[in-house]
Order: structure tokens, then sequence, then C-alpha cells
């Protein structure tokens, strides 16, 4: 593990990772290209942040070796999208 926890705020739908060794906070913003919200965060293995949005039923990932956000379409049209 590379030694970082993550979590959000539910009041701005931001995500935040948290160094423990440093104590360096990290704020990613991954609803720009959405109008929706966050349901559920959650880690892989690599430390890869799972995202699942509940209005439109998308999958997203936050790579966590370059912070990039990616968002999947669920085979369903507004599934909304909750446990990971």
């Amino acid at each position: 593990m590379d030694g970082k926890v993550w979590t959000k705020s539910v009041g701005t739908q931001e995500i935040f990772r948290l160094d423990l060794a440093t104590g360096k906070w990290e704020r990613f913003q991954p609803l720009k290209e959405l109008t929706t919200s966050i349901y559920q965060v959650i880690s892989d293995s690599q430390n890869n942040l799972w995202m699942s949005e509940f209005r439109r039923g998308h999958i997203g990932k936050i790579d966590a070796k370059t912070g990039k956000v990616t968002w999947y379409s669920a085979p369903t049209a507004n599934a909304g999208a909750r446990g990971g």
C-alpha cells in the first residue's frame, strides 16, 4: 500500500486523500463532468479509488498514481449504482 487513505465530503461531493506519513491532504473534484452525487467510495489493492454515482448509474475511478478520474457508464442507463 501507499500509506494514503481516501474519504469523501457529503456536502461538497469532493474526494480527499490523506497521506498518513506527512499529514498532507489532496482534494479531487471528480464530478466536474457530471452534475450528480457520489454514493460510495472504496479502494482496491493498488489504492485506486472506486466511486458509485447514484442518479445516472456511473462507476468512477481515481487512479492512485496519476489522479486521473475516469467514469464508466453502467450497462443500464440511470441504473442508480450503489455498492462496490
